[in-house]
């Protein structure tokens, strides 16, 4: 499973924590937490996370959504080809 260690983006999408890691293959894989689900991470079209979301600096990224972040998981859910 990845892990915070594992991601290239962190960005604020709409107002929410939305991350970009990198999958086994080369790939990408995107997770948001969204409002209809506090505390889950939630598998997104990387490119619509690295077309309209903000990036930020992973300290940035934990101070803006710290109280997202406290109630989701520090890993994300299995990536394609885990």
């Amino acid at each position: 499973m990845a892990s915070f260690d594992d991601v290239e983006i962190f960005a604020d999408w709409e107002g929410r924590p939305a991350v970009v890691v990198t999958t086994p293959s080369g790939g990408e894989a995107a997770f948001v937490i969204t409002r209809s689900e506090p505390g889950v991470w939630t598998s997104v079209n990387p490119a619509d996370v690295t077309n309209s979301a903000r990036p930020l600096p992973r300290d940035r990224f934990e101070l803006i959504f710290s109280d997202e972040l406290a109630e989701a998981p520090e890993t994300f859910p299995p990536l394609p080809g885990e």
